[in-house]
């Protein structure tokens, strides 16, 4: 009796090992995640300022630099709302 009873143990410790296993794994995928739509958010971020910079920098009045500050003034916020949905679903 005593041998089907640590047997039991044996594998309801098994399954809580593998139960462990699998939601640390699930844990390091979901901050993998998380850190990469981080990183490309502030990617693009970075871009579109040095962009901006570049134009108030040196001043010049061609045609393209309204088009770049209209489409970073449009880019930044839609990546800053795309940041915030795709971190928000992966919470949910």
């Amino acid at each position: 009796m005593e041998e089907r009873e640590f047997q039991k143990k044996i594998e309801y410790t098994k399954f809580m090992l593998e139960e462990y296993r699998t939601l640390r794994t699930e844990i390091i995928n979901k901050q993998s995640i998380l850190n990469n739509i981080t990183n490309f958010s502030f990617a693009i971020i970075g871009v579109n300022l040095a962009a901006i910079t570049n134009i108030l920098v040196n001043k010049t009045n061609n045609n393209g630099d309204e088009f770049i500050m209209m489409a970073t003034a449009i880019i930044i916020p839609l990546i800053c709302a795309f940041a915030i949905i795709q971190y928000y679903l992966e919470f949910i």
